[in-house]
């Protein structure tokens, strides 16, 4: 949850005169520039498809990961001082 709010606070700060811009001054804030820290489901799609989509990419990036580490894991020998995540020698 910090990393979530780190980073909104740096995407804030990176865009502010942006964001006074659009929103239409300093110290205004409106829905005009929400979509910068937080997805919305469009019009169209219904809250099934959008609970799908959500499990779907979970998914695909849990089992990205569990790969990923497997394979690090599968290459790390106990008393080796070489371990490198990325694979390098």
């Amino acid at each position: 949850m910090m990393g979530g709010l780190v980073g909104a606070a740096i995407v804030y700060a990176n865009y502010i005169k942006a964001i006074d811009i659009v929103e239409g001054g300093r110290h205004i804030r409106t829905l005009k520039t929400a979509g910068l820290f937080s997805t919305y489901a469009l019009d169209y799609m219904s809250n099934p498809s959008c609970f799908f989509v959500e499990i779907t990419a979970s998914a695909l990036i849990i089992l990205i990961v569990a790969a990923w580490r497997n394979g690090i894991a599968s290459n790390y020998e106990l008393g080796d001082c070489r371990f490198d995540p990325c694979g390098g020698h």
